[in-house]
């Protein structure tokens, strides 16, 4: 196959060898995974067969879900999650070996799925909420449940509705119950919003 050297054993020029010596280690780059950690609430959301997007650097791929760890563990972090193995489908060589990889997992109704800014969410003592404007143009203080996460993105697994309008921050001087008129993409603090994609 062809490969790519990823270590060399510590030897000099000139070193004896013996049988059974590890010499080096050369990867299979027509066969690559990415290895990811599924935080612990996600563990009903990634299966194996799901298919994900996979970003090395400038370069996008598919993939797909290859394996998922049974064993809850804790990571650097403190993290409770799970182990898991994405293959790329069709690997090149601009997939470089050993580089971070950003992977987005497609979930079963991923269409039905909220999605807000990860910057939107709040957490208290009572859990994960955000402010939205209700029905009759006042704040609310609404308590979601989150899904899969990346770094700029959270599935909302309930608690919103497509289409619902959300406070990107709630400033100063405004509180729960108060009236507001968001202006949607607009860059005023005061009552900066969103839509629910």
């Amino acid at each position: 196959f062809d490969g790519v050297v990823i270590s060399r054993g510590e030897l000099d020029k000139g070193s004896a060898v013996t049988e059974g010596m590890e010499l080096l280690t050369i990867a299979n780059r027509s066969d690559l995974s990415i290895k990811i950690k599924v935080p612990k609430s996600n563990y009903g959301d990634v299966r194996e067969g799901q298919k994900a997007d996979i970003r090395i650097g400038d370069h996008t791929y598919t993939g797909t879900v290859e394996s998922v760890s049974g064993l809850v563990e804790t990571d650097e972090k403190g993290a409770s999650v799970l182990n898991a193995e994405v293959r790329l489908d069709h690997p090149d060589a601009n997939a470089v070996i050993g580089v971070d990889a950003q992977v987005s997992i497609h979930s079963a109704d991923a269409s039905q799925v909220p999605v807000i800014s990860s910057e939107i969410l709040n957490s208290g003592v009572d859990g994960d909420f955000v402010y939205t404007v209700g029905e009759d143009g006042k704040v609310k203080k609404t308590s979601v449940t989150v899904g899969i996460r990346t770094d700029t993105e959270v599935e909302i697994r309930s608690g919103l509705s497509v289409g619902d309008t959300v406070l990107q921050n709630l400033p100063d001087g405004l509180q729960v119950g108060d009236a507001v008129t968001p202006l949607l993409d607009n860059a005023d603090e005061t009552t900066e919003a969103s839509s629910v994609s």
